[in-house]
């Protein structure tokens, strides 16, 4: 809840209590002031911004997000939002009839769709490990995620902080589970920068995926994708274009 101090840092209707922050998050004022400036710059003269000017922008940015987040030797991309940069990741796999992609049963709506037909689409299958509801311990959130694990798992989706419930998983020792049945870990991180302090290398994961337009207090459009040294040379993203 916002005190009335900070409530002024926004530009909330005042007859409103919003408290979807976590579904649609709002920039602060300041936040949208830049971003006008930022806009005007761009529209007083397109070409010599897009030629000269976007890349090392969008470079100073992203080197930014990543001496926050501590990606180690690895890197992040910037990408619109956490369901654009899980498609990307599924669709770089290579999965063969009767493999298996992991999901809970707190997975974000889209993406165990986005699963489901990447699933179809090869003959995998997906597997869904309940997380019970609505204070798991830690131990039942381990003992679900090793029962549904099996020879033929090849990946393991898990949230950091689940979407629908705000439930904050015990994802450091969920993600060693996996790996100590090697099976690679996607981690969906969609509420965690802002709320949770984040060392993407410490995880151990293989992907991690995230929203900055959330508890990060950026305007809506940017989250990150960040890939373990060893997953990044078959990574493609979405859309193929210039830069590939």
């Amino acid at each position: 809840m916002l005190t009335p101090e900070s409530r002024q840092l926004f530009s909330f209707d005042p007859n409103i209590v919003y408290v979807d922050h976590g579904g649609y998050g709002v920039a602060p004022k300041e936040v949208q002031v830049f971003r006008a400036e930022m806009q005007e710059k761009l529209e007083a003269a397109p070409r010599p911004f897009f030629d000269l000017e976007c890349r090392a922008e969008w470079m100073t940015t992203k080197a930014m997000v990543a001496h926050r987040l501590k990606p180690g030797r690895s890197t992040i991309a910037l990408i619109d939002n956490v369901t654009d940069g899980i498609n990307a990741i599924l669709r770089s796999l290579t999965l063969q009839p009767d493999d298996e992609i992991l999901i809970t049963s707190m997975t974000y709506g889209a993406i165990a769709l986005a699963a489901r037909h990447i699933a179809r689409e090869t003959g995998a299958r997906v597997v869904e490990a309940p997380v019970p509801f609505p204070a798991p311990s830690h131990a039942q959130c381990l003992q679900s995620i090793a029962t549904a694990l099996s020879p033929r798992t090849k990946l393991a989706i898990l949230d950091h902080i689940t979407s629908m419930t705000a439930l904050v998983l015990p994802i450091v020792e969920m993600i060693q589970v996996c790996r100590d049945r090697g099976v690679a870990v996607l981690v969906d991180g969609a509420h965690a920068p802002g709320h949770v302090p984040l060392n993407l290398s410490a995880l151990q994961a293989d992907w991690y995926v995230a929203n900055l337009h959330k508890w990060y207090f950026v305007p809506r459009g940017c989250g990150f994708l960040w890939a373990h040294q060893d997953r990044q040379e078959n990574l493609m993203p979405a859309v193929l274009s210039w830069g590939i």
